[in-house]
């Protein structure tokens, strides 16, 4: 995360802390979220679980050294992101937006 910080502080983004990880249970989701691996995250005072594709392959495939790779190669936006305001494993999102957000 520190690598991350480091390149949204230059970015002018903001930065983030990792609360938790974990994995979704179901009953607490509307079931497209079954078992879905999630990373708990603070950004600008606010908190969410946040789930990106590669994010949870990684875990349930166990090569999450291989996603942490991702965040030594260029910053770049994710799919389909307006205005990102945070950076995680190398990659810009928006923390406002629903689209990695578990509810």
């Amino acid at each position: 995360m520190d690598r991350d910080n480091r390149r949204a502080a230059v970015e002018g983004l903001f930065s983030v802390t990792v609360i938790d990880i974990g994995v979704v249970s179901p009953e607490a989701t509307d079931g497209s979220h079954f078992f879905q691996p999630y990373v708990l995250i603070e950004i600008n005072d606010r908190r969410y679980k946040f789930t990106e594709t590669g994010f949870a392959h990684s875990i349930l495939h166990n090569k999450i050294d291989k996603w942490l790779e991702k965040g030594s190669k260029p910053l770049r936006t994710a799919g389909a992101v307006q205005n990102p305001d945070f950076v995680f494993c190398g990659v810009k999102f928006n923390s406002r937006d629903e689209m990695y957000r578990i509810r």
